[in-house]
């Protein structure tokens, strides 16, 4: 078996990693502001701060989390792209 980046330019395999990386700080910074809250995710969390469980300051993490989870997204679509950019015309990843 190949490594997984054996068939892509060294520039192809800095700009994923660093794709990667940035969505691994994302997921673990949303996963530490649920955690401070308690809550298994943004739902909850606002769930919560709309109960008078959590304050109504806990507003702010909520829109954190969710800017986190809409950048998420993004990371993940940039990664996409770039998988099939990098892989363009390899019929093993067709």
């Amino acid at each position: 078996m190949n490594p997984f980046f054996h068939d892509f330019t060294p520039d192809d395999a800095l700009a994923l990693a660093d794709l990667s990386r940035h969505l691994y700080e994302l997921r673990e910074a949303r996963k530490s502001l649920l955690a401070q809250a308690q809550c298994p995710d943004a739902e909850a969390l606002l769930a919560a701060i709309e109960a008078g469980t959590l304050p109504d300051t806990a507003r702010e993490a909520h829109r954190v989390v969710l800017a986190i989870e809409a950048e998420m997204v993004e990371v993940r679509t940039a990664m996409q792209a770039a998988l099939a950019q990098a892989k363009l015309g390899d019929p093993e990843w067709s």
